[in-house]
């Protein structure tokens, strides 16, 4: 049962020679909304504003170089609720033992698969796969292994390194232990509610698997359509399941211009308040063209994605009431 409680807001006096920066430019600098910074002070109790003489918030530089540590963190797969509460030698202390983003990934496990799947070695595949699963879990081996193997793979496919039939091995194998992985996650109905599929055409769907996952490992409600549905599906689908979000995958097959009519067409059928997420190939091609989508560039971005919907919802019904 949710306890009722009174929120006190405690108000610092900035010193005099520190320098003071307001939250637009703290939101600017860090890419962290403001409604999501102001969430964080009431659930986590950092970042704690002064107040100017107009009642604005405003933060330290200390702070600041805090919240762009955490930005860092976020974007490399850790989740607020995990890091927000840290001190500033314990955040610097984990974004010090971060690799480079391009190098995140499990390399060894990542090229000890690739090898094996240019041998044709499938069981084997499969078998140091669901081992790596098993004893890194799930979700880093979705963040360390699977996200950049996919991207990995498509590489090698370009590089004639790989064949077509080695892609569609690969895509079979993992597409199967990730769907029986996700199968086995906890079921939730916390908001949002997401549907997620691909459009009719787009047959490649493994990465609406790992957002499908990386979605459930946020708790949100995601519900998995399937692949290749036509528009009028995914608005009687919307009608049916009555969703916050419509989270379409694609592949760098799938040809931009199409995807564009495909994705402004429907914006315009769906209900009102339903939302349109996007992510995979090159679909952010299309984020100045269609200003009313969210595009997404990596699987990282989702959990920052899923805090500011919460936290624009939670505000939005505070407004309401």
């Amino acid at each position: 049962m949710a306890k009722s409680c009174k929120v006190c807001y405690i108000l610092f006096i900035m010193p005099l020679n520190e320098e003071k920066i307001s939250i637009g430019i703290v939101e600017r600098v860090t890419g962290l909304s403001k409604d999501l910074l102001r969430t964080w002070e009431r659930r986590y109790g950092f970042p704690t504003p002064f107040r100017s003489d107009n009642d604005e918030r405003e933060y330290s530089v200390s702070d600041l170089e805090r919240l762009k540590t955490i930005k860092k963190l976020l974007d490399n797969g850790l989740r607020p609720g995990k890091i927000v509460m840290l001190s500033e030698e314990e955040l610097n202390t984990l974004a010090a033992s971060l690799q480079p983003k391009t190098t995140t990934g499990d390399t060894e496990t990542i090229n000890q698969a690739i090898n094996l799947l240019k041998t044709g070695d499938l069981d084997a595949f499969s078998s140091l796969l669901n081992n790596v699963m098993i004893t890194q879990g799930l979700e880093q081996f979705v963040f360390r292994v699977a996200a950049p193997m996919n991207q990995a793979i498509g590489d090698a496919w370009f590089r004639g390194e790989l064949n077509v039939f080695h892609e569609h091995c690969y895509s079979s194998k993992i597409e199967t232990l990730l769907d029986r992985a996700q199968s086995l996650l906890s079921v939730t109905t916390q908001p949002p509610r997401i549907l997620l599929t691909t459009l009719s055409g787009e047959q490649h769907y493994l990465g609406l698997l790992l957002a499908l996952i990386a979605m459930k490992l946020e708790h949100a409600d995601a519900i998995f359509l399937g692949p290749q549905l036509p528009n009028s599906e995914i608005v009687a689908a919307t009608i049916h399941f009555c969703p916050d979000i419509i989270a379409l995958s694609f592949s760098t097959l799938f040809p931009l211009k199409r995807a564009q009519q495909a994705l402004m067409a429907l914006s315009k059928e769906l209900p009102p308040g339903v939302s349109i997420w996007s992510g995979g190939g090159h679909i952010q091609d299309l984020a100045q063209a269609c200003p009313e989508i969210r595009f997404f560039s990596s699987l990282d971005a989702i959990s920052t994605a899923l805090d500011e919907w919460r936290t624009n919802h939670q505000a939005l019904q505070l407004r309401i009431k």
